[in-house]
């Protein structure tokens, strides 16, 4: 457990906030990976003053975690909103398994889902700032382009480095011109011919994900190539 303070916040895109905490002390983390942060509530949650968040930055910069956030309106989010610099807060622990495969030969498909994006941007800058040989393409699905949390970067990422591919797909923006479905077999097999030859890892909310998770099934991915990280809403 590590005691922490709200450096800053910054909204990041439609009803999305980016908070950046400040460490007393240095953490061990892969990028990918999430933190349990606890606070003592300012307003009335029922599932208490502990949650979970996937962290953003890299474990190039140790002593501070950032993770983003949907502004959903629960008592833990308006607190973490609302809390003073000089307040503390516990990082009460790091982990997870969804992380870079090992084997950076094979492709890899990350599937976001919204706010699912997060531990996606962890991985990215992480493969870019270490020059990993991954090869990688985003497809990443909002309502619009004005929720899409990171998609300038990304934007930039996919102009700056040629083994990463980003697919945007807006699914409810009428000012959007590009791609617009639903991710189902038939999205999956347009953009890869071969699904059986990639790597899939699915982040976001949970019915997305399993909706997501068969029609990857269905169009030939196999299943032990199918990665998940469930986002549940709070």
């Amino acid at each position: 457990m590590v005691t922490a303070h709200v450096k800053k916040r910054e909204v990041i895109a439609k009803d999305t906030i980016e908070v950046t905490i400040e460490l007393e002390k240095s953490i061990v983390f892969l990028s990918g990976q999430h933190a349990t942060i606890k606070l003592t509530l300012y307003h009335e949650d029922k599932k208490g003053g502990q949650r979970i968040f996937s962290i953003t930055n890299t474990p190039k910069t140790d002593k501070q975690i950032i993770i983003a956030m949907r502004q959903t309106g629960s008592g833990f989010k308006k607190t973490l909103e609302e809390i003073e610099e000089d307040k503390e807060l516990e990082v009460v622990t790091t982990g997870g398994e969804f992380t870079l495969p090992q084997d950076t030969n094979r492709k890899i498909v990350f599937i976001a889902g919204g706010i699912g994006i997060t531990p996606f941007i962890a991985m990215l800058r992480h493969t870019f700032e270490n020059n990993l040989p991954y090869k990688i393409v985003l497809v990443y699905s909002n309502k619009d382009k004005a929720a899409s949390a990171y998609y300038d970067e990304l934007q930039q990422m996919q102009t700056d480095h040629e083994n990463f591919r980003l697919i945007p797909t807006m699914t409810s923006d009428n000012d959007w011109s590009g791609e617009a479905r639903r991710i189902d077999s038939e999205f999956i097999t347009d953009y890869f011919e071969k699904p059986r030859d990639y790597t899939f890892m699915i982040a976001g909310p949970p019915g997305l994900v399993q909706k997501i998770k068969t029609e990857l099934s269905n169009s030939g991915a196999e299943q032990q190539h199918i990665i998940t990280e469930n986002f549940e809403g709070y």
